[in-house]
């Protein structure tokens, strides 16, 4: 399927948007898979942030990750509640961000998880060597039971 110019391309949906956007707000991992060099795919649970458009994952510049992502931008994602069976999965390529937002864009990945009195003490110890993987999914599939 060929990327969508403006929106993203819901192949499956059952529930409501609103429904998937507070979904979206109070999980905590997204399991993101990527593209290995002749081997099975890596996978790592991170922590996320959906804007509306398009998920930010804040994560160092020397991982594998990075590295399997700037020779293959693929990636997806997976989000789900082992409670309830409800999940997200994402598909598309990632863009990855290394000028001066990144700072901006993992405090408000940080703020998603930390009450805000932690956020700057928690950006202080990770602030080194990060980019932000953006993925603006091609396909997303929603499922809320």
């Amino acid at each position: 399927m060929a990327p969508a110019d403006s929106a993203t391309v819901e192949i499956h949906r059952a529930g409501q948007v609103a429904d998937r956007e507070a979904f979206l707000a109070r999980m905590p991992n997204a399991i993101v898979a990527c593209h290995r060099r002749e081997a099975g795919p890596n996978l790592a649970p991170l922590w996320f942030l959906w804007t509306g458009e398009e998920f930010w994952i804040s994560t160092l510049t020397w991982t594998a990750r990075v590295k399997n992502l700037r020779r293959d931008p693929r990636m997806s994602l997976c989000i789900d509640d082992p409670i309830s069976g409800d999940y997200v999965t994402a598909y598309g390529r990632v863009r990855i961000i290394e000028d001066e937002t990144v700072p901006e864009r993992t405090l408000a990945i940080i703020r998603k998880y930390r009450v805000e009195e932690d956020v700057l003490s928690h950006w202080n110890r990770i602030a080194a060597d990060r980019v932000i993987l953006a993925l603006k999914p091609d396909e997303m599939v929603w499922r809320e039971w």
